[in-house]
Order: C-alpha cells, then sequence, then structure tokens
C-alpha cells in the first residue's frame, strides 16, 4: 500500500510540473497530460499518437491495481494475459 501511495505522489507531482513548464520541455507522458487536459494543442504534440499515451497508462494503472486488489497475482500469472478486454476498450474507444 505505502507503494501505490509513494507511486501517486510521484505522478501527481509529474502532473503539477508539467503545468509549470515549457511545451518544449515535457516529457511525452507530460505532453499527453498537458492535451487531455487542454493545455495544448495536438499540433504540440511531438507525435499524434502521444495523445493516446496518458490515457492508456491511466487504464492499465487501474487494471493492475483491480489486478492487485482482488489478489490475483497469486494465481497463474498467464491467466492475467489471456484476459485482455482492458485493451480491447481501450483501442475501441480510440
Amino acid at each position: 500500500m505505502k507503494r501505490l501511495q509513494r507511486q501517486d505522489y510521484v505522478e501527481n507531482l509529474s502532473y503539477k510540473k508539467a503545468e509549470r513548464e515549457k511545451v518544449s520541455n515535457l516529457t511525452l507522458f507530460q505532453q499527453s497530460y498537458c492535451y487531455h487536459n487542454n493545455r495544448i494543442s495536438d499540433n504540440q504534440l511531438s507525435h499524434l499518437v502521444v495523445a493516446n499515451l496518458f490515457p492508456f497508462l491511466q487504464e492499465l494503472n487501474k487494471f493492475i491495481r483491480l489486478w492487485i486488489n482482488q489478489g490475483n497475482y497469486e494465481e497463474d500469472d498467464v491467466r492475467i494475459f489471456n484476459n485482455y478486454e482492458v485493451f480491447k476498450n481501450i483501442l475501441n474507444n480510440q
């Protein structure tokens, strides 16, 4: 639990930094975050695919937390990779 709290803290620091940074100094993840918070437009992105990075990683993060909270990491590791509905949903929503 402490690890997840620390991860959230670091993630939030990155978001706050992205709000203050010049666009030219933003990482790809920060560009995507700023794009989805209407700070930058699509023509300011390094590449159009960067726009999909933030929502993809947010969904992946939710999926992993759910997996951990359900205790699935104690079960067969292969089973989790056979269930790819989350990834299909992300791709279908784009």
